[in-house]
């Protein structure tokens, strides 16, 4: 009888419309201004390190705060339902937005050799890489923003799945440290992954960070809370450069 109680509970939780968190919509907002400001810097020294450091945490910045508010699943049911709604919500808009760029390619050129453009078009797609991919003798070019949707998905489907499998906190967070240096490992030293895997295996840190903000009342502690990760980041920077 409880467990029917508690599996009833958890369906109203699901099916309940999420409330929107004002603080996370503007984060998400200022990070998006300084993804545009960021890929419309160029030129210049000053502006090299202006765009260093906005790199530095943008992203991350989008794969912790995903994270806020990401209800982690408590059986396999859950989690195959979990994963077929992300889908649709992430990867479904990021194949329409892929087609609507080839078709709109497509419009511009007068003679096509379709073996060679569809080859490359769904080389493009298997990587679904933010930047260019080189596959032995040849480069396989960037698939453009979407390639953060591809991220996303595999990243906190993974960090789901994980959490689901794995009881102990110590024995997940070892995981999650595993699995993220075994990313940037084989994305930097070896071949970048199909459909930004090796990404979204160093990302899984950042969603680790996101959810433990869930239970930290961030927004009684946010002076806090922004000098000390203002210095680390500024510490950060300061050894990479």
């Amino acid at each position: 009888m409880l467990r029917m109680e508690n599996e009833t509970q958890e369906q109203v939780t699901e099916q309940a419309p999420k409330k929107r968190i004002d603080w996370i919509d503007c984060a998400k907002g200022i990070a998006i201004i300084l993804v545009v400001i960021s890929h419309s810097i160029f030129r210049g020294h000053i502006e090299h390190i202006c765009r260093g450091a906005l790199f530095s945490f943008h992203m991350p910045l989008f794969f912790i705060l995903s994270a806020v508010t990401f209800k982690l699943s408590t059986t396999s049911e859950q989690f195959v339902s979990k994963t077929e709604r992300a889908f649709k919500h992430l990867i479904i808009p990021a194949l329409i937005v892929y087609a609507l760029r080839i078709i709109l390619e497509l419009s511009h050129m007068h003679h096509v050799n379709w073996l060679s453009f569809l080859a490359k078009k769904i080389n493009i797609l298997v990587y679904a890489s933010g930047a260019p991919v080189n596959l032995q003798s040849f480069k396989i070019p960037s698939i453009g923003m979407v390639w953060f949707l591809f991220a996303l998905f595999l990243g906190r489907s993974i960090f789901d799945y994980l959490h689901l499998k794995i009881k102990e906190e110590k024995k997940f967070i070892i995981s999650i440290g595993i699995w993220a240096i075994l990313g940037i490992l084989i994305g930097s030293k070896i071949q970048r992954l199909p459909l930004s895997l090796d990404i979204a295996l160093v990302c899984l840190p950042f969603f680790y960070f996101g959810y433990y903000l869930q239970s930290y009342k961030i927004t009684e502690n946010y002076q806090k809370i922004f000098i000390i990760y203002l210095l680390i980041w500024i510490l950060g920077l300061v050894i990479s450069y």
